[in-house]
């Protein structure tokens, strides 16, 4: 969780004073929003940024920390830290703020002293979207009591200020969810109204995943099955593994939906593709009964033997079930046959399955 709390904050970089960045700060930017990480091009752009640095420019410094977090150059966190500390000592306003907010994550986060990290975003004075920007992180450390004792109303209550300002950090809105609907000591929710309204502002925001969690939790607490699902297509769309199972889960059962067995037996084919076994459990038996479409019993069985050798517990079982049913097991050979040759159009490996 906190590793990819920091990824999304380095890589989204994108200093207060963007429109006078310098040449190197820009060019190395645009080469991390295209995820070109290697090679020559890649290196040209990091010895002009560590020049830049080491010339006194404070946006360079603060972008050469992040990179080096990342392990995208030599140096890890004591270089990161390195950079971070330099530039809250030359740079001015929000690049300095900046700083400070990235060493505060790493003390937090990562390794080192916690209580520092707090410590760093207390004493930061910052207006604006760095203020933002700061109190949710410091509402997320008071949250969770990472660097000192836990203040739960008040974390909370600082990253909803935050989310009022603007702030979009998705991972944060999710983990602040979250938090919310995990059990408490006495084993009851905090606020599934609290949870329901952070995913539904993240997934507004565009993350599936909270997408997802949003119509789940509709559900689980009596909410609209339709609205549910209409949540759960939009992750789906986007490629969310979890919401295509959800999809064809709903669309066989016709919860939220009209029942249709063909396009539920589709999401459970993109799903499969992706490499998730409980996809092609729930594929694979489609494919053998003939719900949804033609039976092919071959592959289905291919599909069942691929899930339950991943760990699917529910087709191991369903391989001796299905049988004693009246569906009875195609030749080995044409099983075998039948898998390579799904394999093969889905352009994944066995090994690839989970």
């Amino acid at each position: 969780m906190f590793s990819t709390f920091l990824v999304a904050a380095a890589l989204a970089l994108q200093p207060a004073e963007a429109q006078t960045s310098s040449e190197p700060v820009e060019t190395a930017m645009a080469l991390l929003n295209a995820g070109e990480l290697e090679g020559a091009g890649f290196d040209a752009a990091m010895a002009d940024l560590r020049g830049a640095a080491e010339a006194g420019d404070g946006e360079a410094m603060v972008l050469l920390g992040s990179i080096a977090r990342e392990g995208l150059i030599e140096g890890g966190e004591e270089e990161a830290r390195a950079w971070y500390e330099r530039a809250r000592a030359e740079a001015d306003g929000d690049t300095a703020g900046a700083a400070t907010i990235f060493l505060a994550l790493g003390y937090l986060f990562i390794e080192g002293d916690p209580a520092q990290g707090r410590a760093l975003l207390e004493g930061l004075e910052a207006t604006g979207d760095l203020a933002a920007e700061r109190d949710a992180y410091l509402g997320y450390d008071l949250l969770l009591g990472i660097g000192g004792p836990a203040d739960p109303e008040l974390g909370q209550a600082m990253i909803n200020g935050a989310i009022a300002q603007g702030f979009d950090n998705i991972v944060l809105v999710e983990t602040a969810g979250d938090y919310w609907n995990d059990a408490g000591e006495d084993g009851a929710r905090r606020s599934a109204d609290d949870a329901m309204r952070l995913y539904k502002h993240a997934a507004r925001l565009g993350s599936p995943s909270a997408a997802w969690r949003y119509a789940m939790l509709l559900l689980e607490t009596g909410g609209s099955a339709q609205e549910a699902y209409a949540y759960v297509s939009g992750a789906a769309e986007q490629g969310f593994e979890t919401a295509m199972i959800s999809r064809a889960v709903m669309l066989a059962t016709g919860e939220g939906v009209t029942q249709d067995a063909a396009s539920a037996r589709d999401w459970y084919a993109r799903a499969a593709r992706q490499g998730s076994a409980h996809a092609a459990r729930g594929l694979g038996a489609m494919l053998v009964t003939g719900e949804g479409g033609a039976p092919d019993p071959a592959t289905g069985y291919a599909l069942l033997d691929i899930a339950a050798r991943a760990g699917d517990e529910g087709a191991a079982r369903l391989l001796e079930r299905l049988p004693e049913d009246g569906h009875p097991l195609p030749d080995v050979a044409d099983i075998e046959a039948a898998g390579r040759a799904w394999l093969t159009e889905a352009g994944i490996d066995v090994g690839d399955f989970e």
